[in-house]
């Protein structure tokens, strides 16, 4: 197994656990629902910051519209006791992201190798086409992954 394969696939399994969480952000955004749920006004939360209570309105509307960085969140987080988790969670497996772009590469390229021999009337029959395509697979899955991406 190569490096790069073993590492592909640490990282699937520790985001797996990420996959099966909720994701339903509050409708008014966290920075609001937790400052709420605390029960604490803009007021206060701009005082533990330094900040106006427009200021805290600004930030919470920002958030809810998904227009907030990273680092004020984290600034409004510690000022709530909260922390910040930030995560890119594929919607597949990685795994199989790079097996079916290879996939697809080497698929394209048989079909058009088939095409070729059709027109040759040399067509070849669909087992040897998955054959052909496993192998490709397999081939380009060994060598450097940024073929996979041009």
């Amino acid at each position: 197994m190569t490096f790069r394969k073993l590492a592909l696939e640490q990282l699937d399994r520790a985001i797996e656990p990420l996959r099966a969480t909720p994701r339903a952000i509050p409708r008014t955004g966290w920075i609001r629902a937790i400052r709420n749920a605390l029960g604490m006004t803009t007021t206060q939360l701009g005082k533990r910051l330094g900040l106006t209570s427009q200021a805290i309105l600004d930030s919470e509307k920002r958030e809810a519209a998904g227009d907030v960085t990273l680092t004020h969140l984290r600034k409004l987080g510690d000022a709530l006791n909260c922390d910040v988790y930030y995560a890119l969670i594929p919607r597949v497996p990685l795994a199989t992201t790079v097996e079916d772009r290879a996939r697809e590469i080497v698929a394209r390229d048989v079909e058009e190798l088939s095409h070729s021999m059709a027109l040759e009337d040399q067509q070849t029959e669909a087992t040897l086409k998955e054959k052909r395509i496993q192998a490709g697979v397999h081939r380009l899955l060994q060598g450097r992954w940024s073929q996979l991406w041009g």
